[in-house]
């Protein structure tokens, strides 16, 4: 994975590979057992955009979080849930691409590292006792590993709400009879201009009725009420956020959590767009231009995530 916000020398801000900006290369696995420690679930927890699949391709695909989930599961001989983390200025090291072979062998190495790591976690606390020396060609020292105290069964579950300054915008009927003409000027140019044109035409279209989808829910409203969801499970916290919080802020939460360890994700039953740290509305860019959110909205989410995360730790 790596950081997508690349800086032209023009001062553009592009969507690439900026190998010097931060990147959470975090990867977070959770295993839930049964009573016998036989496995009945996995969690792998990572934080980068799903685009391997760019737009050259025309198949239907679960990109890379599905060959993960299909490595863990087996491996596990559990089903395994992938959760998507702060994945809004991160990508995958190949992206953009139409060949399903890419997608495959990323999603192989990071499962086969998950499912490691799945295989290694032991959920009941154990203690070894010496149960006999047996001889044999050496002696040999025969062991038991025996309980050791209950494992934390904590389960809470929670919600806070966070608001969020978000910008001013047009009317929404002023905003979608621009969406309009757009989607009219490309259907003008299909089948008339080359492909290169026509994907630019495409983009100017689709971005046109992102923001007036935008317009439609924030036009008039100097700030939105967006609802955290989390869940304790044992020492895990997990936190979701309905929208795209950069990769930054996901570490942020991870720091400052009291519990030992925290998953914070994005995309969480809704979504309502780019959450990017302060520093970058400077530079603009695609993230920074469609995001609704004032240049604050991310500081206030790491202060009301943590705040949750306080409420679950109890």
């Amino acid at each position: 994975m790596v950081n997508r916000r690349l800086r032209l020398e023009s001062g553009r801000v592009v969507v690439g590979r900026n190998w010097p900006g931060f990147a959470d290369h975090e990867v977070l696995v959770v295993r839930i057992d049964d009573h016998d420690q036989q496995p009945i679930a996995a969690i792998v927890h990572f934080g980068c955009h799903p685009t391997i699949m760019g737009p050259p391709n025309r198949v239907i695909t679960p990109d890379y979080p599905g060959v993960v989930r299909q490595v863990v599961g087996e491996a596990l001989g559990a089903p395994c849930l992938f959760l998507q983390g702060a994945a809004g200025n991160v990508h995958a090291l190949v992206d953009f691409v139409g060949e399903p072979a890419v997608y495959r062998r990323l999603g192989a190495i990071l499962g086969h590292e998950a499912a490691k790591v799945a295989l290694s976690l032991q959920t009941q606390p154990t203690r070894e006792r010496l149960v006999r020396v047996v001889e044999s060609g050496a002696p040999l020292a025969i062991y038991a590993d025996e309980p050791a105290g209950e494992p934390d069964g904590t389960l809470r579950v929670a919600t806070r709400s966070v608001r969020m300054g978000v910008k001013p915008y047009p009317p929404f009927a002023e905003a979608d009879a621009e969406a309009r003409r757009q989607a009219a000027r490309l259907a003008e140019q299909r089948g008339r201009v080359g492909p290169d044109e026509l994907q630019a035409a495409v983009g100017v279209a689709r971005r046109a009725r992102m923001f007036a989808d935008k317009a439609r829910l924030y036009a008039g409203k100097p700030e939105i009420e967006a609802e955290l969801h989390g869940l304790r499970i044992g020492p895990v916290g997990l936190v979701g956020f309905p929208g795209e919080p950069f990769s930054e802020i996901g570490a942020r939460v991870r720091a400052g959590s009291p519990l030992p360890w925290t998953l914070f994700s994005g995309y969480t039953n809704d979504y309502l767009g780019y959450v990017p740290t302060r520093e970058a509305y400077a530079d603009g860019g695609y993230e920074v231009d469609t995001s609704p959110f004032l240049p604050d909205a991310a500081d206030r989410l790491v202060e009301a995530s943590l705040a949750l995360l306080a409420d679950l730790h109890g």
